[in-house]
């Protein structure tokens, strides 16, 4: 008959992993976890506020290029104007900063959340 250990140190070997153990390895993978959804959100996040500044880019270029072909006579008449542009809305303030000198200024703002986008300001010359 095979001789029986009865040391404490092999019968403790043989009986697996200690509950320390299997909690620290659950903490490791639950912060790794954590830490992944993090990350997805935070992307997503980013990705979606990327989007929206080229919308409202380009939605500020589309206004200017409209302003370009307005005849200097005209620029006033476009104060107050509003351009929805699907999820948000292009403004368009015209003032007459002094003779032959005329202030355009447009902001894009999101019509959920009211924010604002973008903005340019410039100056028209023209007519005496």
């Amino acid at each position: 008959m095979p001789a029986r250990s009865d040391r404490p140190h092999e019968r403790r070997r043989r009986g697996g992993f200690a509950l320390v153990e299997l909690m620290v390895t659950s903490l490791v993978l639950m912060t790794g976890c954590v830490a992944l959804v993090l990350s997805t959100s935070s992307t997503s996040l980013a990705t979606y506020k990327a989007a929206q500044s080229t919308v409202a880019q380009n939605s500020l270029a589309w206004v200017e290029e409209s302003l370009a072909d307005v005849e200097y006579a005209d620029l006033l008449s476009w104060n107050g104007v509003a351009l929805d542009r699907g999820d948000h809305t292009a403004r368009i303030a015209a003032q007459l900063v002094a003779p032959g000198l005329i202030g355009l200024e447009v902001t894009v703002a999101d019509d959920r959340t009211g924010a604002l986008l973008c903005r340019i300001a410039t100056l028209r010359s023209g007519g005496a």
